[in-house]
């Protein structure tokens, strides 16, 4: 039996590829593959930290933000009680200029010490 054009053809081609080439080519992508997965698995697990770490600090946000509220309307009260008084008696500092101006003076003097001892006001660290 005559081999045909279509049998020929695929023959030549298969004696064309040389099948070290082919090996090397399917290992490399078997290294590829589990270079992929690897990585694949790394990304899925800091998403998952990811989401846990997110959760964590939008639950601390939301205590804050509560915290923050409440102290702004503690304050609003304050201030719209010392409005109030200061509404029926008048400011202290014109009811009472010289007790004013004493404690002015002492306030000066305790805040001078308090820097002479410290060095500076920089030298201060917030207590947060």
């Amino acid at each position: 039996m005559e081999p045909t054009a279509s049998g020929v053809f695929c023959s030549r081609v298969l004696s064309m590829v040389n099948s070290e080439d082919v090996n090397a080519i399917i290992l490399a992508q078997k290294n590829m593959l589990d270079r992929f997965e690897k990585t694949n698995e790394m990304l899925l697990n800091f998403n998952n930290l990811s989401g846990v770490r997110m959760q964590q600090m939008n639950e601390r946000f939301l205590h804050h933000t509560r915290t923050l509220v409440e102290m702004k309307k503690d304050l609003d009260s304050i201030f719209r009680r010392i409005r109030y008084i200061y509404r029926l008696f008048g400011h202290p500092a014109l009811l009472f200029p010289q007790e004013l101006l004493l404690w002015l003076r002492k306030f000066h003097q305790q805040f001078q010490s308090f820097l002479q001892n410290t060095g500076s006001w920089e030298s201060i660290k917030p207590h947060c």
